[in-house]
């Protein structure tokens, strides 16, 4: 791209005069290409295209199509300068940055940038089509960028992938993110503590992150959707101490999460429905989220490496995870309004430790009656108005040890009778409504590699 030095400029068809304005800081370009039938353009200052081929080849065309051309002042202030070429081939001065945007007619963009007389061209896919002045190289996006000042942002705007990780990371100066060419980051995309914070729409274009993606305490953060176009997380997808999002609308196109999905810690959040896309996803912890009500938006998870629901003050109704068959493990801690689980009544499978733990108004695990082993641990502790095991009924292994603790409304072991081997201990205390007797039947019928622990149970009977 040549910027012609000239003392006039003609716009329409009229020759003017044109005073470069002072500070100016940008020229905007926007060309309209969706008659031309071009696959992807190239820069037109030589008047090069892009054919059918995917081959250059040397053209006389010169900006055919062009629609305004915008100069920016430092301040932001827009000024037009013309509609046609010649008007925006005046005497610049330093421009810090051009941009040249083309609407391909079916909703796409590319774009071209122009620094000091250079020329770089990135695609769909973030590869580099053109380059110009080659003596000058596109912006460095390679490594890991730790953003701690406006100008460290900046550097990596015209990344279209990042190969690397970026770290933000308590910047109070903080308000978006503007990096609106960024499809991809490698490795890990971590926003952690900034608080004035309150959206992500400069990450519109980003689809994939290929370590873990981490938001957390963005305290003044009240919106995702500048995510809309995320699909692909392949470690973990962190949200986490965002007290003002109530919902996760920006998250709808994500389906892939390789690692552990982390909804933690979200106050306001009413919702899960964003996350119905979600198909596949190593494992799920849903935790001190005390607004939310209900998991319905997870009814694509089949499988999971684990499933931790915990702490959720308000939550009541499991049918939103009605489709998943197999876990790893299985952990339903502190969720005080939960009087049952029946939305677990496919799962078949535990691969690891199944914890039932302080479910303060649970009252049956009738739910789990389809599980025959469990992979680890068993654990029942703290659930107040637990009065039966009866959902246990069909397993017969416990490859760990196993705890019935602490149950106040406990009054039999009937649902867990089937029960005949156990890897290490067993064992029954503080659960003061059952007979002290009925514990100790319990643990004489069942191999385990410890002598049993029976303590604090009701005595005399």
């Amino acid at each position: 791209m040549h910027i012609i030095p000239s003392e006039e400029a003609v716009v329409g068809e009229e020759e003017q005069t044109a005073t470069p304005p002072s500070g100016l800081s940008k020229l905007i370009f926007e060309e309209s290409l969706s008659e031309l039938g071009l696959p992807m353009p190239v820069h037109h200052g030589d008047a090069q295209e892009l054919n059918s081929e995917n081959q250059y080849h040397n053209s006389n065309n010169e900006l055919r199509g062009l629609v305004r051309a915008i100069a920016l002042s430092e301040d932001g202030t827009e000024m037009w300068i013309g509609s046609d070429l010649e008007a925006a081939l005046f005497r610049l001065g330093r421009v810090e940055e051009m941009v040249w945007r083309y609407d391909l007619g079916q909703g796409g963009t590319e774009a071209f940038f122009v620094e000091e007389e250079t020329v770089w061209v990135t695609g769909a896919d973030g590869t580099i089509i053109g380059l110009e002045h080659s003596d000058t190289a596109p912006p460095a996006c390679t490594g890991d960028f730790a953003i701690q000042a406006p100008a460290d942002l900046k550097a990596i705007r015209e990344c279209t992938v990042i190969q690397g990780g970026v770290s933000i990371d308590e910047q109070a100066w903080l308000r978006g993110i503007d990096l609106p060419l960024l499809t991809e980051v490698t490795g890990n995309l971590d926003i952690w503590n900034n608080e004035g914070l309150t959206q992500l729409d400069g990450l519109a274009n980003l689809t994939t992150v290929g370590g873990e993606f981490r938001l957390w305490g963005n305290t003044a953060l009240r919106s995702l959707d500048g995510l809309a176009n995320l699909t692909t997380v392949e470690d973990d997808l962190e949200v986490q101490s965002s007290p003002k999002l109530t919902h996760l609308e920006g998250l709808s196109g994500v389906t892939r999460v390789g690692g552990y999905l982390e909804i933690d810690e979200l106050e306001a959040l009413t919702s899960l429905q964003a996350l119905s896309g979600l198909t596949e996803v190593g494992g799920l912890k849903v935790s001190g989220n005390n607004a939310l009500t209900d998991l319905d938006g997870l009814s694509g998870i089949t499988s999971l490496g684990s499933l931790t629901i915990g702490f959720n003050d308000g939550l009541t109704d499991l049918s939103g995870l009605s489709n998943l068959t197999a876990t790893g493990g299985l952990d339903l801690s502190g969720n005080g309004a939960l009087t049952h689980i029946d939305g677990l009544s496919n799962v078949r499978e535990i691969r690891s430790n199944l914890e039932i733990r302080s479910n303060d108004a649970l009252l049956n695990l009738d739910a789990l009656k389809r599980v025959t082993a469990v992979g680890r641990r068993l654990d029942i502790v703290g659930n107040d108005s637990l009065a039966n095991l009866k959902g246990l009924s069909n397993i017969v292994e416990v490859a760990d040890g196993m705890s019935i603790s602490l149950n106040y409304a406990l009054t039999d072991l009937k649902g867990v009778a089937g029960i005949r081997s156990v890897g290490r201990e067993v064992q029954i205390k503080g659960n003061t409504a059952l007979c002290t007797s009925l514990a100790e039947k319990f643990a004489g019928g069942v191999s385990s590699r410890f002598p049993p622990k029976i303590a604090d149970n009701k005595p005399g009977c």
